[in-house]
């Protein structure tokens, strides 16, 4: 069966093609020769004056001007003034369709501009028919809001804006006079402003819960999201001190001294890198130098992540390319000769702007208050961002970080107490350390049939190196304080690949919406380990330490390995239904099947082979009422499973049953205002 689907997994990358948008607001402009009128409703056709001219008026140029708003594009015709712009929203796209007008352009009748800005994944300007033109602005993970005013200032339409249309008063044209038609010498274009600025610190739109982008008022689970603006204004460099702003989230300590272990809800929490499981468990601290966002993700989220704590899930949006250039140098000194140095640059590579980069690096030396403890750590995530065609983007995307920091396993207990010893105490040798060394390659391949329907493929390969250079500790006497040790040197491979296609769709059955997600994945697990030595070393006295120095071979004798092997699939639907507005559904399901080998010898016994297969249905089902359109009330059921692997068995030397979770909850979430919302949560 491994085989089999194996063969799948191959044959669905090489027929499959991509898009993926993530979130931001926009701003949006339109100046013409008309007084201050209301566009009409998003559900309503547009209407043409009866004296308009049946003649197509032609829009002859398009034009992108930076200003200091942001980015205007514009629509240059003689004719502005009987221009009557209608707009909607559908999915992630504003649009503005406008009647009895034609696009007639030198070269051709589109005009494409990828990621013109940051937040706006693409501008479409296209003839819809023979008499409409449409103008198309794509948000990164939202549509857009809609308000009118007149001028710079006025009136105002909507509640929670995050696109404005403004019109700047002028004639308008009435069905009893119709207005002067103006010459070639005084062309009034039609300008759209379009910014990706985000107020404060609200992320109104997450795409963890659901893999795709939704308002975080229609999910039926508790999710919270920390945006890049938090991070800098506290000056965050660490995950886990990015999740100090979450409730139920912490850092619940460092496996083996070098390597963090986040937890949600009491419960160990997975983390993900643009909805891909980062398999760095031994891949030290998670830095926040090329991360844009963190979605934190409450409960059990196994029906789309497969095999997952019922923590919840922690997802690390890394920064996109932008198509202006941009350039941050930050540099920061700290107590303990800590000093970091971070370079953030990004732009286009080419006129046309259809090559974008991003490239972040960092490099930080630190000490300790503990004698002989410091670290030394580099970071390198460059991303390049293709247009392959108006409506295909491939992202490539890397990631390299090296640290070598002191290993340093603290003090020890005497009795039930820990020792009485001073703060600044190293029990270990000078030279001792853990080396660190990962690297990720990734790629993002995007692709739109058209406004209902779209496809993305991911694949990451993920390498963990790691190193571990120092004296075990073995025994104490608590009478003489002496220190027993050993010498120990491991080494550690694990590399990881994994493929993700997600095909979404949006369509209606009859009043009922839906859109539905089917994906697939796939990962490949290997682990390798060796761990050798364990002969004497010289002891230390924890009372009055003298450090012996004595450095010793890395590669001793093998007395122990351990060898992994794990293979991943999952198959996973997802339906989010909006029965009417104030009433959505969330349904979906997945199954995993987990096919396991490991062969390891511990010490002093015989190699031992092991092997395991588990397989498991995860359902999920939650309901949203809006009974006002800033309160939701919610419930949702879901479930969460984690295989038992290893070396594990029951009495009769079967495997463990997989770990399963069930958690009901219900909650209410509030947009009090444009900065502010609010979730509640037992």
């Amino acid at each position: 069966m491994a085989n089999q689907l194996q063969n799948l997994f191959l044959f669905t990358n090489l027929i499959l093609v991509c898009i993926a948008p993530p979130v931001w607001s926009q701003q949006v402009k339109i100046e013409g020769d008309r007084k201050n009128e209301l566009l009409p409703p998003s559900n309503q056709k547009p209407v043409i004056s009866q004296n308009l001219s049946q003649t197509p008026i032609q829009v002859t140029g398009i034009r992108l001007e930076t200003t200091d708003k942001g980015l205007e594009v514009v629509l240059e015709t003689t004719q502005g003034d009987k221009l009557q712009p209608v707009n909607k929203s559908e999915g992630n796209n504003y649009i503005v369709d406008i009647p009895n007008a034609q696009l007639r352009l030198s070269n051709n009748d589109t005009f494409h501009q990828a990621n013109p800005t940051g937040g706006i994944t693409e501008i479409a300007v296209t003839n819809l028919d023979a008499n409409t033109i449409r103008v198309t602005v794509m948000g990164e993970s939202g549509a857009p809001q809609v308000e009118l005013f007149d001028g710079d200032e006025g009136l105002i339409f909507g509640v929670a804006p995050t696109v404005s249309i403004t019109q700047t008063p002028e004639t308008q044209p009435t069905t009893e006079t119709p207005p002067e038609q103006p010459t070639a010498e005084s062309e009034e274009p039609i300008e759209l402003v379009v910014t990706g600025e985000q107020d404060g610190y609200r992320v109104p739109d997450a795409s963890t819960a659901t893999k795709t982008d939704t308002p975080i008022r229609d999910i039926p689970q508790s999710i919270q999201v920390i945006p890049r603006e938090i991070l800098q204004d506290q000056g965050i460099i660490r995950v886990s001190d990015a999740l100090q702003n979450v409730s139920g989230a912490n850092n619940a300590g460092y496996y083996q001294g070098f390597s963090e272990y986040l937890s949600l809800r009491g419960f160990g929490a997975d983390t993900y890198r643009d909805g891909i499981r980062s398999y760095q468990n031994y891949g030290g601290l998670l830095e926040t130098a090329d991360i844009e966002r963190i979605e934190v993700l409450k409960g059990p989220a196994s029906v789309l992540f497969g095999d997952a704590q019922p923590g919840g899930v922690v997802n690390l949006v890394s920064k996109q390319p932008l198509n202006q250039p941009f350039y941050s140098f930050e540099g920061t000194v700290g107590s303990f000769s800590t000093y970091r140095g971070a370079i953030d640059l990004s732009g286009p590579l080419n006129q046309e702007k259809t090559v974008l980069y991003r490239f972040n690096t960092f490099y930080e030396n630190s000490g300790s208050f503990r004698d002989f403890v410091n670290s030394d750590r580099l970071f390198f995530a460059p991303k390049l961002q293709l247009v392959l065609s108006p409506n295909t983007t491939l992202t490539l995307d890397g990631v390299r970080f090296d640290e070598t920091r002191t290993a340093d396993d603290g003090l020890v207990a005497i009795g039930n107490r820990p020792a009485n010893l001073p703060r600044d105490r190293f029990l270990g040798e000078p030279f001792q350390n853990v080396e660190i060394n990962v690297t990720n390659f990734s790629y993002l391949l995007d692709h739109k049939f058209n406004d209902q329907w779209s496809l993305t493929n991911s694949f990451r390969a993920q390498f963990v190196n790691l190193e571990r250079y120092y004296p075990l500790r073995d025994s104490l006497d608590e009478e003489t304080g002496e220190l027993s040790r050993l010498r120990y040197f491991s080494e550690r491979k694990d590399n990881a690949y994994s493929s993700q296609t997600n095909v979404v769709g949006k369509f209606s059955t009859g009043s009922i919406k839906h859109q539905l997600l089917l994906g697939f994945e796939y990962t490949k697990i290997t682990e390798n380990g060796t761990f050798g030595d364990f002969t004497p070393y010289p002891s230390i006295n924890i009372f009055n330490p003298v450090y012996s120095r004595l450095e010793y071979p890395k590669q001793g004798i093998v007395d122990f390995f351990r060898e992994d092997s794990l293979d991943k699939y999952g198959f996973y639907f997802q339906d989010q239904i909006e029965l009417f507005p104030g009433l959505k559904l969330l349904a979906g399901g997945r199954f995993d099947i987990f096919d396991q080998n490991r062969s390891q010898r511990d010490l002093g016994e015989e190699k031992q082979e092991f092997e395991q297969s588990d397989s498991n249905f995860s359902p999920r089902l939650g309901v949203v009422y809006q009974p006002t359109e800033n309160i939701s009330l919610y419930a949702s059921y879901t479930t969460s499973l984690e295989p038992s692997f290893g070396t594990g068995r029951n009495g009769d030397g079967s495997p463990f049953e997989p770990e399963t979770g069930r958690q009901f909850e219900v909650g209410i979430k509030a947009d009090i205002n444009r900065n502010l919302s609010a979730t509640l949560a037992p």
